[in-house]
């Protein structure tokens, strides 16, 4: 072998080389300058492991197999000529034929050297290229036929360009390659022959066997000088490289041997001036201090061998400042160092007592805690974590359980923490690696049993860097913690005697297994009575010892502190109370520093404004009345219990679900599974089945600034979407909380404690809770249960029924709804039953006959000779057919506008273009008669004034006689709407000359709405033959022709009619005149018995038809409206337009008689005694102004 396998080896038959008997040799003679060199085809084969031999190369072989050696011994023997080529894989001892290159060199053996372990040292000159034909085994070496390859195109052009650009990168190639002595580039220089230089160029490159090895079998010379190019092209670059980077960290060596031979000048000056030596006394001081520290065996065996390292280095390398450090770290910690607990139960608990009031089942644990320590002997230290909302005392807690037991306390803030190593520490090979904070805080306690509390565990974060949760199971499980192992000491630490006391708002961001691993402890809101206590007893004195005054400066009694909690804060901790207590004794403080305290100060909840500014809170933040749509929920949140107040809006639309006020996912399909329990229960519920086709159902929960979430709120958003479809109220002093499923099964819920703490801070008073809570309500404080009614629910039909305000509930029985609204009014049985016989044909004669009577009476009700025209629809159809018959765009209307009523005249006026003027009236107050004449002398183009008669949007009557007898001697036609005052004011039609005169069926004539009539005087009859405007169904004409008859041109409401001749029937049997009469009576009684309550009068000029009231100062009119529809099932209406919410209207026109009045004013009076303003003597007064009517 060459050189570089030296070792022997036992010669053995070659694996795949001929066996066949060797051929006679011919002779070969190869030429080189004056030289020539014959030898045989026949040589003996050395191969070389990575090594390349060219033509004109000198190299010295070291050669260590028996068969190399064999070979070379006997071709010394003859001609001294050899064969050689290397190995395709260097790593193979005996290579075959197949693992060796074909193409090789002739070499002739210079000089021979046996050495003393048996090796040859050979020094061998290469020849020329030779192909190995063929491979032998002779004895004991081996043979090979080679044949000759020559060297073509040596010469030309081409060849002396290449050789040009070849000696160019070679000159380069030297100069950058230190191992490459100047000399050869000399030698290279003076070669003139393309071939040697090739040759002597590749020999002399430092590249790989495979890069050489194709030099070597390139067939031409232009072809090897093209491949050397290449080659060296590409080491020049990596050389360039090598060369900048040995050159940068040259610079690097150059300054720390700098640095160095700096320091040890510094060390034998400081030696000369009789310094001791410092870093000896570090090391005996970490030594002692290894010792001292009483580590575990392993751990003291982990120190010293870092202190045997730390020794044997420099005392400024980087090395040694990182040991050092690792050493202080285990020195300094507590390995042995622990408190001694307190004993004394007793003084534990009076310890406890005395930091904090209530939290009696955290104290329990505490002591329980003690007593198996106590016990056992075995101080495994708990894990406990205290869930609750911000400032109930969770911190303050633990510094109190510290102080309790004896021990020391220190407390991590993990509220945003991202990295792993925050918890498990950074391996030492960081730069500026530290342990963990849990090491770094027990270092800073000096013992290995404090209390450790992790504060704000619930806001933990993960990212990149790790999950600081994850880490924390090693630290929280009592089963592991024992051998807690921190990245930066890889080393155990015993944690199992650290008392852990965890903190978080709520379990939500907490990982399942770690929640897995603590003793969960819920503190729920504090009371009203607590909070006073807790600032009586902890946070007065503090806050006045703060404010640097004396305990005799100030003194806030138990109704003060009453009126900070319920009028300056709204929380479930106290943070808020102590910050308003600070802020009143920095107050006083101001006035003692300025010389103007004067003795004690005692603070009464009247001197809170000044001293705290105007009241913040509300005594209750629920409403004290029943609404529509509205619900009251019971929601829990990471600062305690809140109230949820659920909106529902129904709006015309295409069914669909609006869900408002930034709700999560789940709040969103509790919405839908609670409105599809409505769509499946409609029939129920008494809703058409389709009810949702044509409305938009909005749910809304207030304060949509903040995120809400979570299926608790399923039931209360149902029961509001079933109060807003069905018009029923809710329950103001109900609450609720509870999932709800499609069926509406209702399922238990969480922070149950939470939302009855909330509830009863609220003024709830009764709180719907699924049954399978019940087994949670032995955990809400005493207190509250007994202020709470708490009823089980397991279905929505339940809930309904309890947080529905049914009218006809047993505490609201209502025999029937009563009709108290300016029309329609309540039909009387005889007209219902009128309304129930069957009707007749309207072409036959009987219907005829009737038709002919009814018409005939209405003439007469009217008092006019005049025509009577009778049409199916509103009284605002009988006010169009009386503009489209009368009027033309060429004529000019008068409107005398005072109301919704006399608008209606100007809108259908402008629908049909005709022009107009109009004269404005104070709601409430009728017109003046002079107004309208200078009005009309004003303007001499008005053909037709159109008025009301009485309003019914204002309750107020205008004098129709005397305007009456202004337009009759101009010719201008009077048109009134007296749909108000037929059948209640008298109105002598013909008497008074009113040309035209609309009236409704819904009102005095006591019959359902569509029916309507056109009175036309005889003086008018004329009127109506206009072609002015165009029309259809409402043509007078047409019916001017069918009246004769007994017809209309349409069909008219034929039930309508039969129950227009009973009313008219009723109104001839008490005579017109009583009838007018009795309805004067109801319009005084019912004003008299409401103002007797308080209620003032809206209109100046009321009519006999309806009176409209403003409510008492303090109650709004809406109110009084719900609560006479909800509790007395009595309907009123609201005000109109600008007085909507301002007044409301009752109307007593029709069958009313004085016990209608008795019922309505006794409404009115429970009315305003529960709306909180109590009033009596409301009938009294009724009674009276009946009788004096």
């Amino acid at each position: 072998m060459a050189k570089s396998d030296p070792k022997k080896s036992k010669p053995r038959r070659p694996r795949l080389v001929s066996a066949v008997p060797v051929p006679a040799a011919n002779r070969l003679s190869v030429a080189r300058g004056d030289e020539r060199f014959e030898f045989r085809d026949r040589l003996p084969l050395l191969p070389l492991r990575d090594v390349v031999v060219f033509p004109y190369m000198t190299i010295p072989l070291l050669v260590g197999r028996l068969p190399s050696i064999n070979a070379i011994e006997k071709a010394v023997a003859s001609d001294r000529m050899l064969f050689v080529t290397a190995q395709k894989r260097s790593e193979i001892a005996d290579p075959s034929h197949q693992e060796l290159y074909r193409v090789g060199t002739v070499v002739r053996v210079l000089q021979l050297f046996r050495l003393p372990d048996g090796t040859l040292r050979v020094l061998v000159e290469g020849l020329c290229r030779v192909r190995a034909d063929r491979f032998f085994w002779s004895a004991d070496h081996y043979t090979v036929k080679v044949d000759l390859l020559p060297d073509e195109g040596g010469a030309g052009p081409e060849v002396e360009a290449l050789v040009r650009n070849v000696m160019g990168l070679f000159n380069d190639y030297v100069h950058l390659n230190r191992r490459v002595p100047d000399e050869v580039l000399l030698t290279a220089s003076n070669i003139h022959e393309s071939t040697t230089l090739a040759h002597t160029l590749s020999a002399h490159l430092l590249l790989k066997v495979a890069q050489k090895q194709a030099l070597l079998e390139a067939a031409s010379v232009p072809d090897r000088l093209k491949r050397l190019s290449q080659a060296m092209t590409s080491e020049l670059e990596i050389l360039k490289l090598e060369r900048k980077i040995e050159g940068q960290v040259r610079s690097q060596v150059h300054k720390n041997q700098k640095e160095f031979y700096l320091n040890e000048q510094l060390k034998a000056i400081r030696k000369e001036l009789g310094h001791q030596n410092e870093f000896s006394n570090e090391l005996d001081d970490l030594a002692t201090g290894i010792k001292r520290a009483r580590m575990p065996r392993e751990v003291l065996a982990k120190a010293m061998r870092e202190l045997d390292r730390l020794a044997k280095m420099s005392f400024m390398s980087p090395e040694a400042t990182v040991v050092r450090n690792y050493l202080d770290w285990l020195v300094a910690l507590p390995w042995s160092k622990a408190t001694r607990d307190r004993g004394d139960i007793a003084a534990v608990e009076r310890i406890l007592d005395e930091d904090h009031y209530g939290l009696r089942k955290v104290k329990e644990r505490i002591v329980e805690y003690l007593a198996v320590l106590k016990l056992t002997s075995k101080n495994r230290g708990p894990i406990l974590c205290f869930v609750g909302p911000p400032g109930v005392g969770k911190t303050s807690l633990g510094k109190s359980i510290a102080r309790a037991l004896g021990r020391r306390f220190v407390r991590v803030a993990l509220g945003g923490v991202r990295d792993e190593a925050e918890i498990r520490g950074h391996r030492r090979t960081y730069i500026g690696s530290l342990p963990g904070r849990i090491l770094q805080n027990l270092r800073k306690a000096g013992t290995k049993n404090p209390v450790f509390l992790l504060d704000e565990v619930d806001k933990l974060g993960a990212d990149f860097r790790g999950d600081p949760a994850a880490a924390l199971l090693e630290v929280l499980d009592p089963e592991q913690n024992h051998t807690f192992n921190d990245h930066y000491l890889e080393v155990d630490f015993d944690l199992s005697q650290v008392m852990f006391v965890c903190t978080a708002n709520s379990l939500y961001g907490i990982p399942p297994a770690l929640i897995d691993r603590m003793e969960i402890i819920r503190l729920p809101g504090y009371l009203e009575t607590e909070k006073i206590e807790i600032g009586r007893s902890f946070l007065v004195p503090k806050q006045i010892e703060a404010a640097g005054l004396a305990s005799g400066d100030l003194k806030i009694g138990m109704p003060t502190l009453k009126a900070i909690v319920n009028r300056y804060t709204r929380e479930a901790g106290v943070r808020n109370l102590e910050r308003e207590i600070a802020s009143l004794c920095r107050k006083l403080a101001k006035k003692k520093a300025a010389g103007e305290l004067k003795g004690r100060v005692t603070v009464t909840p009247d001197d809170l404004d000044r001293y705290l500014g105007p009241t913040r809170y509300l005594e209750s933040q629920i409403e004290l009345k029943s609404r529509i749509g509205v619900a009251n929920g019971l929601a829990w949140t990471e600062v305690g219990g809140d109230v949820l107040t659920i909106e529902v809006s129904i709006l015309p639309g295409k069914g669909e679900l609006l869900l408002t006020g930034k709700l999560g996912d789940v709040m969103r399909e509790s919405g839908q599974a609670a409105m599809t329990y409505t769509r499946s229960r409609a029939a129920q519920l008494g809703l058409d089945k389709w009810f949702y086709r044509d409305v938009d159902i909005h749910v809304h929960i207030p304060e949509g600034a903040s995120p809400k979430d979570g299926p608790s709120a399923g039931i209360t958003m149902c029961t509001a979407v079933v109060s807003a479809l069905t018009g029923v109220p809710t329950r103001a002093d109900v609450a609720m909380t509870g999932e709800i499923t499609l069926r509406g099964a209702v399922l238990p819920v969480g922070g149950l404690n939470e939302k009855a703490v909330a509830a009863r801070r609220a003024g709830i008073k009764t709180v719907l809770i699924p049954r399978d809570n019940a087994k949670d309500l032995a955990e809400i404080p005493e207190e509250v249960r007994e202020d709470l009614e708490f009823l089980l629910i397991e279905n929505m039909d339940q809930v309904l029924e309890k947080a529905l305000d049914r009218p006809g509930s047993a505490a609201h029985p209502v025999t029937r709804p009563r009709l108290f609204t300016p029309g329609p009014v309540e039909i009387p049985a005889r007209i219902l039953r009128a309304l129930s016989q069957v009707p007749p044909h309207h072409r036959t004669e009987v219907f005829r006959a009737t038709f002919k009577r009814v018409s005939e009476s209405m003439r007469e009700l009217h008092q006019t000779q005049g025509e009577m025209f009778l049409i199916g629809a509103s009284g605002t159809g009988a006010m169009e057919a009386a503009v489209v018959n009368l009027m033309s765009p060429a004529q000019k209307a008068l409107v005398i506008v005072g109301g919704k009523f006399g608008e209606r005249w100007m809108n259908l006026l402008a629908a049909y273009g005709v022009p107009f003027e109009k004269i404005d009236v104070e709601w409430g107050r009728a017109v003046d008669p002079a107004e309208v004449e200078r009005a009309l002398s004003r303007m001499p183009g008005i053909t037709a004034v159109f008025s009301t008669h009485s309003e019914t949007s204002t309750g107020a009557i205008h004098d129709i006689e005397a305007i009456a007898r202004i337009t009759r001697p101009r010719g201008v036609r009077l048109v009134v709407d007296a749909i108000t005052s037929i059948g209640i004011h008298p109105f002598p039609q013909d008497a008074w000359g009113v040309d035209i005169v609309v009236c409704g069926s819904q009102k005095g004539l006591m019959i359902p709405p569509g029916l309507a009539s056109v009175s036309v005087a005889p003086f008018a009859a004329n009127a109506i033959e206009n072609d002015g405007l165009p029309r259809f169904y409402f043509d007078l004409r047409k019916m001017r022709k069918s009246a004769p008859l007994g017809e209309t041109p349409w069909t008219p409401p034929v039930s309508l009619v039969l129950a227009l001749e009973e009313a008219l029937a009723m109104i001839a049997e008490e005579g017109l005149d009583n009838v007018h009469l009795r309805h004067k009576r109801l319009a005084h009684s019912i004003r008299a018995g409401a103002q007797a309550l308080g209620f003032k009068l809206f209109a100046a000029n009321p009519s006999h038809a309806l009176t409209a009231l403003y409510p008492p100062e303090g109650i709004e009119a809406s109110a009084v409206v719900k609560r006479l529809r909800d509790v007395h099932g009595i309907v009123v209406a609201g005000g109109q337009d600008h007085l909507k919410g301002k007044i409301f209207r009752i109307g007593h026109m029709g069958c009313y008689d004085l016990g209608d009045v008795f019922t309505m004013i006794g409404a009115l009076e429970e009315c305003v005694g529960a709306l909180g303003h109590p009033a009596k003597g409301g009938t009294e007064a009724a009674h009276h102004a009946w009788a004096s009517a």
